[in-house]
């Protein structure tokens, strides 16, 4: 639900008397917080505030006019957000920077840590789960054929293994030929461990609000 001008995110008071009646106010200027503990009056008794990156997103969604911005949200938009530095990568992905999906790949671990940093939850993301989670996503969304270039560009110390994709048709889908054709398994911990890799370099390389260097 989204107003003109006034943004997507508003609170709404509902009341219901004895008699059975109802009435519902709404409020499109206060902070809205998802409720845990509401009074009789209907206002929030206990509450935990909408996650700063869900506020922002939404902002540029639907955007307010000014004289319809509360302060409480100008002072949200105007807080610093995380900067990278991640122009050049370190030597041995280098190669993988070459790679449109790479790109794709980092520019989505990014925007997990740009919104983990907003809303204070930095530290409850593990490198490896993230890893985990993005070797996922490139699993379901990718062909066999995109999944062996994707691996093509990571660096390896060990004899080339163009041979393991011998016989696979690359226009199937990434999942289903990782489980018909178990011999991938190396080719997919290899990617998993240089996608562990991205998201600690890009940890690395993020300027954290408020902090100069």
């Amino acid at each position: 639900m989204a107003g003109a001008d006034r943004g997507a995110w508003l609170t709404g008071h509902l009341k219901v008397s004895s008699d059975g009646h109802y009435s519902m106010d709404f409020e499109w200027d206060e902070r809205p917080v998802w409720p845990s503990s509401v009074g009789t009056g209907g206002a929030v008794q206990q509450g935990r505030d909408i996650e700063r990156s869900a506020l922002l997103a939404d902002l540029l969604r639907y955007p307010r006019v000014p004289e319809m911005t509360p302060r409480w949200l100008e002072e949200l938009q105007s807080l610093p957000v995380p900067e990278f530095r991640d122009a050049v990568w370190p030597s041995a992905m280098l190669k993988m920077q070459e790679n449109s999906d790479w790109m794709v790949i980092a520019e989505g671990v990014k925007r997990l840590l740009r919104e983990a940093i907003l809303d204070d939850e930095l530290d409850l993301l593990d490198d490896d789960e993230v890893a985990d989670g993005f070797l996922q996503d490139v699993l379901n969304q990718v062909d066999a054929g995109r999944l062996r270039s994707i691996v093509s560009m990571i660096p390896s110390e060990g004899t080339t293994q163009d041979h393991v994709w011998s016989g696979i048709d690359p226009s199937v889908n990434a999942g289903p030929a990782l489980i018909e054709y178990p011999q991938l398994s190396p080719q997919i911990a290899l990617l998993r461990d240089a996608l562990e890799g991205l998201v600690g370099f890009e940890r690395s390389a993020v300027r954290l609000p408020g902090v100069d260097g």
